[in-house]
């Protein structure tokens, strides 16, 4: 019993040590986990007045149409009260635009971004360690297909080498499909990256 308590006596001063290393970078996580909720609580703030603006004018302003609210959801009280006729044609019309307008900004300026891209997210965390490797300017077209099949990606970069890294171009899964479609039918001078 002697003994016991004589190697349970021996770890407190370890134990101690090992909580106050601990306890330091708890703090830290818990700061950090802190400060990522109030930075993604107010970006859900601003984006959902940002909708609330965006449904007053589009819908209220120009269809006329005011949607019935939940318990405790308002108009914030700065924007102005408005009381057109309702044209329930525009309701068929404002989403329609809407959308189109969605699909343009995300094709044009973040083709990347097309579809939902977990799959690709999951594999590359859980199988690559998080490494997606890039194109670059000379590799053929059958290693571009290999990493758009392997990743199940909708796009990849072009990188100058892969040191340096620097992004200098974007290819996407069309682009590249494209490419091999014109190889395969006789026009391989259309398959560059």
């Amino acid at each position: 019993m002697n003994v016991s308590l004589r190697s349970l006596l021996h770890w407190v001063p370890q134990f101690l040590e090992f909580r106050q290393n601990r306890l330091r970078s708890q703090i830290r996580l818990l700061s950090l986990a802190a400060l990522v909720g109030v930075v993604a609580g107010l970006g859900a703030i601003v984006f959902y007045v940002s909708t609330q603006v965006v449904e007053h004018y589009a819908l209220g302003s120009l269809a006329g149409y005011h949607a019935v609210r939940a318990d405790g959801e308002f108009l914030p009280s700065w924007l102005p009260a408005i009381d057109p006729p309702l044209h329930p044609w525009l309701l068929l019309v404002i989403p329609t635009v809407g959308g189109l307008l969605s699909g343009l900004i995300v094709y044009t300026f973040a083709p990347e971004a097309e579809g939902h891209g977990t799959d690709a997210a999951i594999a590359a965390y859980h199988l690559r360690q998080g490494e997606i490797r890039p194109l670059q300017p000379d590799d053929q077209l059958d290693r571009a297909l290999e990493l758009f099949v392997e990743n199940d990606l909708l796009a990849l970069p072009i990188v100058n080498d892969l040191e340096e890294m620097k992004v200098i171009g974007i290819a996407r899964r069309f682009d590249i499909a494209s490419a091999y479609l014109k190889h395969v039918h006789g026009r391989p001078d259309a398959v560059k990256l």
